[in-house]
């Protein structure tokens, strides 16, 4: 075996690089065999070899395992630590999704607003379109014209565009909104109704035109309920009276008076009274108190529509009129001029509604001359119609002779007693050879006809 000088600069150097690869990593070595090699002079490369080779597994096997708690820390560190480049990609993908999302919400926002641009190109345009549409009159159609010109158009975009940069002077809408509020809406007749009542009274007379109304009165249900708003109950019986007494009855009716021009475009509630059913005479009192105030701020009414309860036939026999067929009078005195008379009508839709309930209860009617009316016929057509899956171009369906269940809808009423309903009839009686339109003759349908139409 060669012997080999020892090198002792070697070996200090791979102690240095043995060192600081363990950094703080307890190491152990076999130092009575170093210091015997050191004092002999002589180290062979086999006994280098062993060493070093010892060295090295014992390097290996206490190396401690990193732990999870370390890798937490370095997290709470450094934020921009990540624990996946999956994860980092997920949530650059989920972005780029959520953007292209907004991007093409943009341009769908971008396209509706260049169709609106197109839609109403300018002023005049839309003023010509509610004009065709008879929206607006002609008086207010030059007047939207003449304001809206083309100078104060400008001012009024410029002032939109740069309402950012520069405060017009305006109140905040919340205080526009407040002053709006400040409408009392205690029940009784309403003062700034009266008010604005008068002042086109006044416009009226500047340009010679009488104020023309037609006053209506209507009951609308209403569900009993009592609250505290902060300073009162509501929901109790208030004739504007002053009275608040929790011993009143609550609510179940809100009678409301209306006053419609019958010489321009425009309608006024007057004021709501709420009731829980009121006599002939007690009506009869705020009927009377509405016409008074009317006629103080210069309104002239002509005429009172009302529908038909039994309650309002009594108050307008009380009121002076008649609508006995011996002893007809159609109108009443003013309760302010003797000499003017208001004419009263009846409610048409309501009455319309009374007529088809009045037939479908009935069954059979006879008009003036004797001839039947039979409830039946209309229930065969439709029932007609139906098996056959045509239609006699009239608008029968189930809901119109099941009304019951839709009985306030209008529309359903005077569909039934339609000019259309009574042809389908007299075509159905010329034509059918069933036994469901038999019991009847041509003559009977035909004042079947006439007494629908009307």
């Amino acid at each position: 075996m060669e012997l080999l000088p020892l090198d002792m600069s070697k070996v200090v150097c791979d102690d240095d690089k043995l060192s600081e690869k363990q950094e703080g990593i307890k190491v152990t070595d076999d130092s009575s065999m170093i210091n015997a090699e050191l004092g002999s002079g002589i180290v062979t490369t086999s006994t280098r070899e062993k060493r070093k080779h010892s060295e090295e597994s014992d390097y290996i096997k206490e190396v401690p395992i990193p732990q999870k708690r370390a890798c937490m820390g370095i997290k709470h560190d450094h934020t921009y630590s990540v624990s996946s480049h999956c994860r980092l990609k997920q949530k650059a993908d989920n972005l780029l999704d959520k953007a292209k999302n907004l991007k093409r919400k943009l341009k769908t926002s971008h396209m509706k607003s260049n169709r609106i641009k197109r839609k109403v190109n300018s002023l005049t345009s839309v003023v010509s379109e509610l004009k065709k549409e008879k929206l607006v009159s002609n008086d207010c159609a030059s007047i939207l014209e003449t304001t809206f010109s083309e100078v104060p158009k400008e001012l009024m975009k410029r002032l939109v565009t740069q309402k950012k940069k520069k405060n017009p002077g305006l109140p905040h809408p919340s205080v526009i909104s407040s002053w709006y509020t400040a409408v009392d809406g205690e029940p009784g007749f309403t003062k700034e109704a009266l008010t604005a009542l008068k002042a086109k009274v006044l416009a009226g007379k500047r340009d010679g035109q009488e104020v023309l109304c037609a006053l209506m009165l209507d009951e609308m249900s209403i569900r009993k309920h009592v609250q505290w708003d902060g300073k009162k109950y509501r929901g109790f019986v208030d004739l504007d009276t002053g009275i608040h007494d929790d011993s009143l009855p609550e609510a179940t009716e809100a009678l409301v008076f209306m006053a419609v021009s019958l010489n321009s475009n425009w309608k006024v509630p007057c004021g709501y009274f709420l009731v829980n059913g009121l006599t002939g005479e007690e009506k009869v009192n705020l009927t009377k108190d509405c016409l008074t105030k009317l006629h103080e701020v210069g309104v002239k009414v002509v005429s009172f529509t009302y529908d038909g309860p039994t309650t309002h036939q009594a108050m307008l026999k009380l009121l002076g009129a008649r609508l006995s067929a011996d002893n007809l009078q159609v109108y009443f005195p003013h309760p302010c001029d003797n000499n003017e008379k208001i004419y009263v009508f009846l409610d048409a839709c309501h009455m319309i509604k009374l007529v088809r309930n009045t037939m479908s209860d009935w069954k059979v009617m006879k008009d003036s001359d004797g001839n039947t009316i039979d409830w039946k016929f209309i229930e065969e057509l439709h029932k007609l119609q139906e098996t056959e899956c045509l239609r006699l171009a009239n608008k029968l369906r189930s809901a119109h002779v099941d009304w019951k269940p839709q009985k306030m809808k209008v529309n359903l009423a005077a569909q039934t007693l339609s000019s259309s309903v009574a042809d389908a009839l007299e075509y159905t009686v010329k034509k059918s050879e069933g036994k469901q339109f038999q019991g009847t003759n041509q003559k009977d349908e035909l004042s079947v006809r006439e007494e629908v139409s009307k």
